[in-house]
């Protein structure tokens, strides 16, 4: 069995809007969730571990190892997502 390793790498930039970003602003302040930012993160979460699998297609490659998630904010109005792992033959 070859020992195949190879670093994968997803990333994600999701751009916020000004109003979602004032309102979220105004709940932090007085408490509560932000169903916009979740579902935002999630999706994104979602799309980034989808890119993370299709970059781990080396010939038998069946696992991904040691998935590190990173969320970021970038800027006034962005959010980096990025996940990195270790593409694996088990």
């Amino acid at each position: 069995m070859d020992d195949t390793r190879v670093l994968v790498l997803g990333l994600k930039l999701v751009i916020l809007e000004k109003a979602q970003d004032t309102f979220a602003s105004v709940t932090d302040v007085i408490g509560g969730c932000f169903g916009i930012y979740e579902s935002k993160l999630s999706q994104s979460s979602v799309a980034t571990m989808t890119e993370l699998k299709g970059k781990a297609r080396a010939p038998d490659v069946n696992a991904i190892v040691g998935v590190n998630p990173e969320y970021e904010v970038v800027g006034q109005s962005m959010l980096m997502v990025a996940f990195s792992g270790t593409a694996v033959v088990i």
